[in-house]
């Protein structure tokens, strides 16, 4: 708390209230950020799904091997959306750990 602050119960308001509206302005750039990962992971899903369809219609080696792939990568894809998901609840946990440290 600054020196202004702890004199004048107004300016601690009026800055306080930029406080929040800059922690607010970090969350929301944070959710978008989420919002653009799961649109992309769709995306990314949806190719994964017409591939695994088009490999499930043919018995060969050769698809065979290209469902195996789309095994390892949906693997990686839902590892790395457990890893995005563990990324937006810690910074959102660390935003809100922030607010209850600037409440007086």
């Amino acid at each position: 708390m600054s020196g202004i602050e702890k004199t004048s119960l107004e300016a601690h308001v009026e800055i306080c209230g930029e406080r929040y509206t800059r922690l607010e302005d970090k969350l929301d750039e944070v959710v978008r950020r989420i919002e653009r990962s799961y649109v992309r992971f769709d995306k990314m899903e949806q190719s994964l799904s017409v591939i695994k369809e088009y490999a499930t219609n043919h018995h060969t080696d050769r698809f065979k091997a290209i469902d195996d792939k789309q095994i390892a990568l949906d693997v990686r894809i839902s590892n790395v959306l457990k890893l995005i998901l563990s990324g937006a609840i810690l910074i959102i946990g660390t935003l809100v750990a922030g607010i209850f440290t600037l409440l007086p």
